[in-house]
């Protein structure tokens, strides 16, 4: 379909379809990164099945083609820099070089918006044999993914109807039940924003000085508040499993009685015998997410 081997000029009788396949064949040339002052000049054919000969598209010198490839790599290495900096901090700065320079060969990004390379990056260190040729830590891709949901949720558009945290500061001394007879009638639902995390590693305490050597099952909330703050908090086994369970049910009316219910239920779900115990767990716990505006409360 194309060639890299012959001189060529623009033409004005150009279909759409030679465009696209030039634009294909230049981003194919630029991927690969050659900057030596007296590599081939980028040089694209295409074959037209209607026509006898190739139909010439263009010629591009080595010099701005290496001008191209350098603008456009170092762009996409100006936006990993600042999302991954701990990923940075933990190997040696060619090999992270390397790691970026084979993402931009090997990975092909589908979004048009500069905000989404990151997130091709994350999705491009999941793939399973990528670490391994890279030599990158095992932990690497969740560290990338954690790194990378900052990003994800402060830049987060949250829907204008979607219900608001109650106006009503609620302290931490109040008791559970009393923090809920001011918004009776109102229902609950989560911070649309709320990432509920689940790592095979304890991503949030990876540093220079903490690599960890053994997997720690690690479970994070990430969520932007009313002040539009990124928070972070740790949680356990069993508030990730509740968080869970509320994102599927139906509205859930924000009484005493609606959720005990719902912490029975959530016992019934997950086998559990004892439903006072939980409901004992759970009530508080849904009062503190309030606080903490993990849980919105709306009309």
């Amino acid at each position: 379909m194309s060639v890299y081997n012959s001189k060529m000029t623009l033409t004005k009788d150009a279909e759409p379809q030679n465009l696209a396949m030039f634009q294909q064949s230049f981003g194919e040339y630029l991927r690969q990164q050659q900057r030596s002052p007296d590599s081939e000049s980028f040089n694209f054919t295409s074959t037209d099945s209607t026509h006898s000969d190739s139909t010439s598209i263009a010629t591009i010198s080595s010099r701005i083609g290496n001008l191209y490839q350098g603008l456009v790599f170092n762009n996409i290495c100006g936006f990993l820099d600042r999302c991954f900096p701990v990923c940075q901090s933990l190997i040696d700065p060619t090999q992270w070089r390397h790691s970026c320079q084979q993402f931009f060969l090997q990975y092909h990004c589908h979004s048009p918006y500069f905000t989404e390379i990151n997130q091709s990056f994350v999705e491009y260190l999941s793939q399973p044999e990528v670490l391994t040729l890279l030599e990158l830590p095992p932990y690497f891709a969740e560290l990338a993914h954690y790194e990378w949901i900052e990003l994800k949720v402060d830049t987060y558009c949250v829907d204008p109807n979607h219900p608001h945290p109650p106006s009503t500061n609620l302290t931490s001394d109040q008791n559970p039940s009393d923090a809920l007879s001011y918004i009776a009638l109102n229902y609950i639902t989560l911070n649309p924003s709320l990432q509920n995390l689940h790592y095979q590693w304890p991503v949030h305490r990876i540093s220079p000085d903490f690599e960890p050597i053994a997997v720690e099952d690690s479970f994070y909330l990430v969520y932007r508040d009313t002040d539009h703050k990124v928070q972070f908090m740790t949680v356990n086994a069993l508030t990730h499993a509740l968080i869970e369970f509320i994102d599927t049910q139906p509205a859930i009316a924000l009484t005493e009685n609606k959720l005990t219910a719902l912490m029975q239920d959530f016992c019934d779900h997950l086998g559990y015998q004892n439903h006072q115990l939980l409901v004992s767990f759970g009530l508080p716990l849904i009062h503190k997410l309030i606080q903490q505006q993990v849980v919105y409360v709306g009309q």
